[in-house]
């Protein structure tokens, strides 16, 4: 992704490779973490509305995922490890509940 965006707004702009990589995220995530995908089209307050997330994952503590922003910040933030980061912190709390 950092090869190929310089910026979330250049992956904004190209929506289906956005839309790629968010399934792609998501899909990883829960096939190490369960979960399913949610979208809430009814509160327009929700700070993800309309948005795809992951919710129900194995660990409760591990809260829900959002892997459309997750794509985003990971540009965002340029260090190529934003989101091994979050997801390896993810799969520690899963273990601490099992």
């Amino acid at each position: 992704m950092l090869a190929h965006y310089s910026s979330p707004q250049d992956l904004i702009n190209d929506p289906r490779m956005h839309d790629l990589l968010t399934v792609y995220i998501g899909e990883t995530y829960r096939h190490h973490l369960g979960g399913k995908w949610f979208m809430d089209l009814e509160n327009k307050k929700n700070a993800y509305y309309a948005m795809p997330i992951l919710k129900d994952l194995r660990s409760r503590r591990a809260g829900s995922m959002t892997p459309l922003i997750d794509a985003t910040a990971s540009l965002n933030r340029r260090t190529g490890t934003y989101m091994s980061t979050i997801f390896r912190y993810k799969i520690e709390l899963s273990k601490e509940d099992d």
